[in-house]
């Protein structure tokens, strides 16, 4: 029963401002409901306090005064394995300077938790990115794929989807699908050549010197990858086991 209550605790948790909101709901869905793994959803409450109280304490930390270049802030959920629903591992090449920080962040909370082991989801991972483009600086918030693929253009006018590839080590699928975001959706920070919808292994991309957009921070959303009957079948199997363990809540707050 706990295994399927992943996604209950997730939403339970993105509700809650702090811990106090979320064992008050805690108690409303155990009263309301027939979940029973309170301790489960309980542990899961304490987790997110913690890595609260972590991220705290490294911003204090000398790792982060002292190694962290002006201007960067760097915030890490660190959760515990088995309360959270898994993810499958996402290989990705980071560029040096990610690594670094992620160096800089496991340092210090291995220094204050000695024995035990980080194991970063790349999936999750997303950034704030300070783009100065020909027409004016702009703040992009992108996952972590879009910044490797972006932070690519530093360094390069024109790369291939190949070339691209070979640098990141992101898994084909899912690369066509950051790509697509970058240079198809609605904030098109690259250009595609040939243009197109479909990212071919053929096409090159090159960084949009004209782009201009009124707000100054823009959100670059993900795009939904077309599924085969297999993936459908199994999204659709998915979405009917999670009905039978949802819950709705409506809640007012007074200002």
């Amino acid at each position: 029963m706990e295994s399927k209550n992943n996604n209950l605790v997730l939403g339970f948790v993105l509700l809650a401002r702090d811990v106090k909101t979320a064992f008050l709901l805690l108690v409303s869905i155990v009263s309301r409901s027939a979940v029973r793994s309170s301790s489960f959803l309980r542990s899961c409450v304490w987790d997110i306090e913690l890595s609260k109280e972590i991220n705290e304490s490294f911003r204090q930390s000398s790792q982060a005064r002292i190694k962290l270049p002006s201007g960067i802030e760097m915030s890490v959920h660190v959760l515990t394995t088995g309360y959270w629903p898994t993810y499958p591992p996402m290989d990705v090449r980071l560029p040096h300077e990610l690594n670094v920080y992620q160096d800089i962040f496991k340092e210090f909370y291995l220094s204050k938790y000695s024995g035990r082991r980080l194991m970063w989801q790349n999936s999750l991972g997303h950034c704030v990115l300070k783009v100065d483009f020909p027409k004016g600086k702009k703040e992009l918030a992108v996952s972590l794929f879009q910044t490797v693929v972006l932070m690519l253009f530093n360094d390069a006018q024109k790369l291939s989807f190949l070339d691209i590839k070979e640098s990141t080590g992101i898994e084909d699928k899912e690369l066509r699908r950051t790509l697509q975001s970058l240079a198809c959706g609605k904030v098109r920070v690259l250009q595609k050549l040939p243009k197109g919808r479909d990212v071919e292994d053929d096409d090159s991309f090159i960084f949009n010197e004209g782009f201009t957009a009124p707000l100054y921070r823009l959100k670059v959303n993900a795009i939904q990858m077309k599924e085969t009957v297999e993936e459908n079948t199994s999204t659709t199997e998915r979405a009917f086991q999670d009905r039978q363990y949802q819950l709705s809540y409506l809640f007012q707050q007074e200002n």
